[in-house]
């Protein structure tokens, strides 16, 4: 549970920051015990927070065109 970790640490479980993954059959040395398992979990780690991928990029709007705005259609439209 959260009742042993200090506040910046509850805060940052809440937010989603880290996750506590348990391996019940593994000991110490988890990477030889549950190999598969722990490589899918740093798998997973890796994909959610993007790492080693190149940085989302927001296309902008091509300067020079008129918006386009949505056109009401529909039994509730009367021209």
């Amino acid at each position: 549970g959260t009742d042993s970790l200090d506040k910046p640490l509850t805060i940052g479980q809440m937010q989603g920051k880290f996750q506590l993954v348990l391996l019940p059959m593994a000991g110490h040395a988890v990477h030889e015990d549950e190999a598969v398992a722990a490589a899918n979990h740093i798998r997973t780690f890796l994909q959610r927070f993007r790492v080693g991928e190149p940085p989302l990029v927001v296309p902008r709007p091509v300067t020079g065109l008129k918006p386009v705005l949505p056109v009401v259609a529909g039994p509730f439209h009367k021209p």
